[in-house]
């Protein structure tokens, strides 16, 4: 009980830490506020904007399937995620497959994969591993004689289970992985690169269209005053395109709305309950645009 205490007491004051800052921005006019990335602080900056009528645009894996009335998620959602990879599985034909995670979480996307109805012929074994026992767990899957394998794993972890791969020697044209970090570019893979391994994932950015190789070669010029955000090949991971794209739809939203009426500043505070009475066809406006994005 002091420990679950403590830690409910540690939850609290990061909350507080968060948003305090949050309601101070609140106060000052804002039209709409991104992120964070955090599930937990997430729903409680949606709450917030719920109350307020406040736009609230965010990028993260939302695993509540619920809608929610003032946010936009331009991630797609893990059901998503796991229907696309069940109509892979499908289309390729697999009767054998392994699904590797980490983290219980990943079942709730996973778990489509045996959505009712599945082909008779399909067998899937789950494999909770670690990166203590990537190896011990691909070598258990190799004397299954299963060739297919979904792979679902932290992103710092993933070098480390491709690592694995080449030390219990599973990287020959027999095996197919498929991926479900859509950041699969930005890892080195030069050890996959001839031996004929079979290796795929989504990807969320399209870089054969002219725009976005204009905008990210234009994003190379910043590389030198921060964080790199693109690889060597080019390639913007999730979370920074996911980013620009919802300020790029904020943008739209406003020039739209703008053209139309005049908008007025939000006049809200997080200690009086009163809505934002622009911040509805705000929202409106930035749910309905429609753009060339990432």
């Amino acid at each position: 009980m002091v420990i679950l205490a403590r830690q409910y007491q540690y939850l609290n004051h990061q909350l507080f830490l968060f948003l305090f800052p949050a309601c101070l921005q609140v106060s000052s006019g804002v039209n709409a506020i991104f992120g964070p990335q955090d599930s937990l602080l997430g729903s409680h900056v949606q709450s917030l904007c719920d109350a307020l009528d406040i736009p609230h645009i965010e990028s993260r894996v939302d695993m509540e399937p619920e809608m929610k009335e003032f946010s936009i998620n331009l991630h797609p959602s893990p059901r998503i995620v796991g229907s696309a990879i069940r109509d892979l599985i499908h289309y390729l034909n697999w009767t054998k497959v392994a699904i590797i995670y980490e983290e219980d979480m990943s079942l709730i996307s996973l778990q489509e994969l045996i959505r009712p109805p599945v082909k008779r012929d399909l067998q899937v074994i789950f494999r909770k591993t670690s990166v203590d026992t990537f190896r011990d767990t691909l070598k258990d899957i190799r004397s299954r004689g299963i060739f297919s394998l979904v792979v679902d794993t932290r992103p710092q972890n993933l070098p480390h289970l491709l690592q694995a791969v080449l030390q219990v020697q599973m990287n020959d044209y027999k095996y197919y992985y498929h991926f479900t970090t859509f950041d699969l570019e930005t890892n080195n893979l030069e050890d996959f690169k001839y031996n004929f391994v079979n290796m795929t994932s989504f990807r969320m950015t399209d870089n054969d269209q002219i725009l976005v190789r204009q905008v990210l070669k234009d994003m190379e010029k910043f590389q030198p005053v921060g964080q790199h955000i693109l690889n060597r090949t080019n390639i913007i991971k999730v979370k920074p395109a996911l980013m620009f794209d919802s300020v790029y739809a904020l943008a739209e939203g406003l020039h739209s709305l703008q053209q139309g009426m005049d908008l007025r500043p939000a006049n809200v505070s997080c200690e009086e309950e009163v809505p934002w009475t622009d911040g509805s066809s705000l929202f409106n406006y930035i749910n309905s645009v429609s753009f060339i994005s990432l």
